[in-house]
C-alpha cells in the first residue's frame, strides 16, 4: 500500500506541474484552441497511466484517490490563479467548488482509463 500512496504522491506532483505549465501557457498564447484541448485531456490521462503502472496494491483505489485529488487541485489552482499571475480566477470559493465538481465529471474518467492503459503495460512487462 505503501507503494500506491507513493505512485499517487508522485504522480499528483507531477500533474500540478504539467497543469501550472498548461495554465501559464493558455494565458500566453491566444489561437491555438485545439493544442490546449489536447494538452488539458493529456495531463490526468498520462498522471493515471502512471499511477496504474507503478500502483499493485489496489491500482483502482488508488486511481480513484488520485482523480479526486487532481480535480481538488484543479480547483485550487484555478482559486489561486490571480495570485499565481494567470487569469482572472474562477470567481471566488463557490467558482472553485463548481470547478472541482465539473472536474470529477471529466477528470476522473481520464485518470481510470490512462490507469487502466498504465495497468496494462504494467502487467504485459511481468
Amino acid at each position: 500500500m505503501i507503494r500506491d500512496g507513493l505512485a499517487i504522491a508522485y504522480d499528483l506532483a507531477a500533474f500540478l506541474i504539467l497543469h501550472v505549465g498548461y495554465l501559464f501557457l493558455e494565458a500566453s498564447i491566444t489561437n491555438a484552441f485545439m493544442v490546449m484541448m489536447w494538452l488539458l485531456f493529456a495531463t490526468p490521462v498520462l498522471a493515471g497511466g502512471v499511477t496504474g503502472y507503478f500502483a499493485q496494491g489496489r491500482p483502482f483505489l488508488a486511481l480513484l484517490i488520485l482523480g479526486v485529488a487532481v480535480a481538488c487541485c484543479v480547483g485550487i489552482l484555478h482559486l489561486l490563479g490571480p495570485w499565481l499571475g494567470f487569469g482572472k480566477g474562477v470567481g471566488g470559493l463557490g467558482g472553485s467548488f463548481t470547478l472541482v465538481v465539473s472536474s470529477l465529471v471529466f477528470v476522473l474518467p481520464m485518470v481510470v482509463i490512462g490507469g487502466a492503459i498504465g495497468s496494462y503495460i504494467s502487467r504485459a512487462h511481468s
